[in-house]
């Protein structure tokens, strides 16, 4: 079933894949920054790897299936959705207020129920680059949580991890 599959997909790809990266990678780190925990060195490998993971993925896989010529057939269609939804997406990031993260679900749901695994990989991996840009700038709702900069990465990796999550089973 889907569902199964799905799972298998996270916990392999997702999750055991850059947990064992991280645990390899961990000890190389350590040795240059021994003021380190291998704990954190361990997290600040897996977070971004499983992050990535699961946003370019799932994206890649569909480019290759039936899914790309259902999209090349509504290309008109899915230009509209794109160019909206970047525009949404920018606009949302220049507003400071955090409630305006709970405007880009709904986009992301509606790109996921027009065009499938590709409109949801499409959506999410534009989000994350306007998203990360925009809050590496200052700008955007988590820029505007208090912390330093890692901190607000963190919450961006964590907001997107959980849009990417809800996109995939649809």
């Amino acid at each position: 079933t889907s569902g199964e599959t799905l799972a298998r997909f996270l916990a392999c790809v997702a999750l055991a894949a850059p947990a064992m990266a991280a645990v390899a990678a961990s000890p190389f780190v350590l040795r240059v920054k021994p003021d380190e925990t291998f704990l954190s060195v361990w997290w600040q490998f897996f977070a971004p790897d499983a992050l990535g993971m699961m946003l370019i993925a799932p994206f890649a896989l569909a480019l290759t299936g039936a899914e790309t010529l259902r999209l090349k057939a509504r290309a008109r269609e899915a230009a509209i959705v794109a160019l909206v939804g970047l525009a949404a997406t920018v606009a949302l990031f220049t507003v400071a207020p955090l409630a305006a993260m709970l405007l880009i679900p709904p986009m992301l749901i509606f790109a996921t129920v027009r065009f499938g695994v590709v409109g949801a990989g499409t959506a999410t991996s534009l989000l994350f680059l306007i998203g990360a840009s925009l809050t590496l700038s200052g700008l955007g709702p988590i820029a505007a949580v208090p912390g330093a900069m890692p901190e607000k990465v963190l919450w961006m990796q964590a907001a997107l991890a959980a849009m990417a999550l809800s996109t995939l089973p649809l």
